[in-house]
């Protein structure tokens, strides 16, 4: 998994964070990419039918913790009724 989380730069929020390009709207810059290996999530996996057929889904959170000085990120489930955790790693914009 994979996932870019932008910030804005701004007193007001702008309406959408993205242009149809999928740009970065004026005010807004991506601050960084969390990614996490979800392998482990397997047996949270559901059945569901859609209109091409069955497929699996899993439902997961993303966790981004803001204090301190610096980020850090946890990929959270449901498995069977017990909540889990797992590490994601933070890739800083910069770094890119």
């Amino acid at each position: 998994m994979s996932l870019n989380v932008y910030i804005w730069d701004s007193a007001t929020p702008p309406t959408w964070a993205l242009d149809r390009q999928c740009n970065p709207m004026p005010g807004i810059r991506q601050l960084c990419t969390v990614t996490a290996d979800l392998s482990g999530l397997y047996s949270s996996l559901t059945l569901r039918n859609g209109p091409s057929g069955q497929y699996y889904q899993v439902d997961y959170s993303v966790l981004i913790s803001l204090g301190g000085t610096q980020l850090s990120a946890r990929v959270q489930w449901d498995d069977e009724g017990v909540t889990r955790e797992g590490p994601a790693t933070i890739i800083p914009d910069a770094l890119k």
